[in-house]
């Protein structure tokens, strides 16, 4: 799996972030099966992670949402996913071959890091630990996780939870 980190923005560094966000983005995404099925088959996936100032997230929130606001992070998904499960299966063009090997984009996630910092003062957290948990988040969007409803919003947490709780027993 190739997790991509691209900085828009020129205030917070994305490199010191990339070993724990990749970790964490690669985690999310093997909970699904299919994905884990196109791995196992030998695709690469693909996911870029964008650093995003806040102006430039305002306007794709506006773009995107309809919400004239900046955000903390926003997920663009390339297939469509519902609660981990490809609803369609990709089609060929879905696909990119690159160097013999096969490639399937599963989407964008940006993050806003100025926003996270702000969230991370307010949560009393640090800023690694918000983008990671923002790009975990985001990751869970793209493979058709969402919150719009309560009984979505309680799967979706209940992944994040589980996700963050080995996340923790990993680290002792």
């Amino acid at each position: 799996m190739i997790v991509r980190i691209l900085n828009w923005q020129h205030v917070y560094k994305s490199r010191p972030y990339q070993p724990i966000l990749s970790d964490i983005v690669k985690r999310a995404l093997q909970t699904s099966d299919d994905v884990t099925s196109f791995i196992d088959d030998g695709v690469r996936i693909l996911v870029n992670i964008i650093f995003a100032g806040p102006s430039q997230m305002k306007k794709l929130n506006a773009d995107t949402m309809g919400i004239n606001a900046t955000t903390d992070v926003l997920s663009f998904p390339m297939l469509n996913f519902r609660n981990g499960q490809l609803t369609e299966p990709p089609g060929e063009y879905d696909f990119e071959e690159k160097n013999g090997l096969l490639r399937l984009h599963l989407g964008d996630i940006v993050i806003c890091p100025k926003r996270a910092d702000e969230q991370a003062e307010t949560l009393g957290q640090s800023l690694e630990r918000e983008l990671q948990y923002l790009a975990m988040h985001g990751a869970f969007h793209l493979i058709g996780y969402d919150h719009i409803d309560a009984a979505d919003a309680r799967l979706m947490r209940a992944m994040e939870k589980r996700l963050i709780e080995q996340e923790e027993s990993d680290d002792e």
